[in-house]
């Protein structure tokens, strides 16, 4: 795999990612201010609750179908067939049993929602596939595509039906057309269609790599899940309207971070999965380029919250300050390391992911329940120790199985803490030395938080080219390899591997 495709690859997955987090952010602005805490909160529950029960569906086979060498039709038809019926039968129980689900809950309306966004999983079961066939393919522009219509139809209708008077179903609105919407686009773009043909051994040979796979997404995303929900029984819809924004808001840009990093890498680490060395020093350019996004963007989040919430969802919604902090931290912790958790599972050893994932589980829902009587913001602590916890077993493994060190790691990620460190002392001393009076309402918070960012901006990269004048060169080595194809060399057309 050349430079330039990988470059013109993280290129379409970050023009996604863009897509994502901007439409995302218009659709969530704009909710926010119509819907209110309670409102929200009761409408990221039934979220909550369909997410959890989409796990089964859109995670069993995606990472299987990138990870497997000798993927063949069989497998693929086989893979489409199982997903298709499980959402089937997840669908049904979940129209039988909303009310009974909803129960405990106290809002009568919890019900509806769930029919109502529980139709999404038939769709997932779709994009469950043809993501994964897309990714295998290196084909990121298509997922792109996809990915952004997506976004694009579900925050449309969300606002209009919110602006025309719907309340919490605009949710509904809005997972609607954006499952339907990727799934059409996916569907077109892979060349591939299912056959009506089903085979136990190539279940089995799937499920060896997948099951275990599974076991650990369900944990990370199940427990995120499970958080809202225990939320919302311990402290009631309002203080989860409040946690939730402050996720939504954070987990947007994380997640869109998150996705972009592990589905570029894990191609090129299952590449590279035979040539520990290889992957080593692959896996220490990722972290120190993801770092370098992320520490003083997730940074930037954590300083400048109150800032950020007044100006795009009121001071309605300032309780949720404390807790946007904690994700934010939460998250940069997360996502520099994430390099190592991605190269464990492309050599085939999901199950270290899943040991990370399950300390994390123990400690978010666990502690959620020990502080509970503490408050709410108490509480919230464990989203920041749940990353702090689950980090050593993912290291350890890294250190055992690639040969990762703390030394290298150390000198991938320390140049953008060292940068972060200053900055953040310059945001701080910017915000001492405005007046007191500067910024009380929203238009004023606007000027604050651009003065802020505008700090941010400058002494960050100044800091970073100083204890890091080489990432200069690599900055043009990439470039260079984009705007220059080797001499005599021509460009095939793009066309997925022959083997599936």
């Amino acid at each position: 795999m050349t430079l330039e495709k990988i470059t013109k690859s993280a290129g379409w997955s970050m023009l996604e990612a863009f897509g994502q987090v901007v439409l995302s952010m218009i659709g969530l602005v704009v909710l926010a201010r119509i819907l209110g805490p309670k409102d929200f909160g009761i409408a990221m529950l039934a979220l909550a609750i369909v997410q959890i029960l989409n796990l089964l569906i859109e995670y069993l086979f995606r990472e299987a179908i990138v990870q497997r060498r000798d993927l063949q039709p069989g497998h693929l038809d086989t893979a489409f067939w199982t997903i298709v019926g499980l959402s089937i039968v997840i669908v049904a129980g979940c129209w039988v049993g909303a009310d009974l689900i909803a129960l405990p809950f106290g809002d009568p309306r919890l019900a509806g929602l769930l029919r109502g966004m529980s139709v999404t999983l038939i769709f997932s079961a779709v994009t469950g596939i043809t993501i994964g066939w897309l990714r295998r393919q290196m084909m990121f522009r298509q997922i792109a595509i996809g990915t952004v219509c997506g976004r694009l139809a579900g925050s449309g209708t969300a606002i209009a039906m919110a602006l025309s008077g719907a309340g919490v179903w605009s949710l509904v609105g809005q997972q609607i057309a954006t499952y339907v919407v990727v799934a059409l686009i996916s569907w077109h773009f892979t060349q591939w269609r299912p056959r009506l043909r089903f085979s136990i051994p190539q279940l089995k040979e799937l499920g060896r790599f997948a099951l275990p796979m599974l076991a650990s997404e369900a944990i990370l995303v199940g427990n995120q899940r499970l958080f809202y929900v225990a939320v919302g029984l311990l402290f009631g819809p309002t203080i989860l309207g409040y946690f939730s924004l402050a996720a939504r808001l954070t987990e947007t840009v994380r997640d869109v971070v998150g996705t972009v990093t592990h589905q570029l890498t894990m191609s090129i680490f299952a590449q590279q999965q035979a040539d520990a060395a290889q992957l080593r020093q692959s896996v220490y350019a990722t972290m120190r380029f993801t770092s370098i996004i992320v520490v003083p963007v997730f940074t930037g989040i954590a300083l400048c919250a109150p800032e950020i919430l007044t100006v795009l969802f009121g001071p309605t919604w300032q309780p949720s300050v404390p807790l946007m902090r904690l994700l934010a931290i939460g998250s940069l912790v997360g996502l520099a390391f994430g390099a190592v958790n991605t190269a464990l599972t492309a050599t085939g050893r999901p199950v270290w992911r899943l040991v990370k994932n399950a300390v994390d589980m123990a400690v978010s829902i666990g502690g959620l329940f020990l502080l509970a009587g503490f408050g709410y913001v108490v509480a919230g602590s464990v989203l920041l120790l749940r990353q702090v916890f689950s980090l050593p077993p993912v290291l350890i493994a890294g250190g055992r199985i690639i040969g990762v060190g703390m030394g290298g790691i150390a000198r991938s990620v320390g140049p953008a803490a060292i940068a972060a460190i200053a900055m953040t002392a310059a945001v701080l001393a910017v915000r001492a030395f405005l007046p007191g009076d500067f910024g009380p309402d929203e238009f004023g918070m606007v000027a604050r938080l651009a003065l802020m960012i505008a700090t941010g901006m400058v002494v960050y990269p100044i800091v970073l080219l100083l204890v890091s004048p080489d990432l200069i060169g690599h900055g043009r080595a990439i470039l260079a390899s984009v705007r220059r194809p080797p001499p005599g060399s021509v460009e095939p057309a793009a066309e997925p591997d022959a083997s599936i």
